[in-house]
């Protein structure tokens, strides 16, 4: 992915893009991922993360 600057975050998100409420079946929320050997990345639903993660992954919650 090569060095990330604070500048790279920064973007226009318009008002009506940004979510209310939590989707109505959490698994149908949405999911970016990014390839770090190509860093291409894809939209993808919280569903499909058991396909994403492999053995000794890490995979941290929060519920703030």
């Amino acid at each position: 992915m090569g060095e990330l600057r604070r500048s790279d975050y920064y973007y226009d998100l318009p008002e009506e893009l940004i979510a209310q409420t939590p989707a109505e079946k959490r698994d149908f929320s949405r999911l970016m991922t990014v390839d770090r050997r190509t860093g291409e990345t894809s939209d993808r639903h919280f569903y499909d993360i058991i396909d994403l993660l492999e053995p000794g992954d890490c995979l941290v919650l929060n519920n703030t």
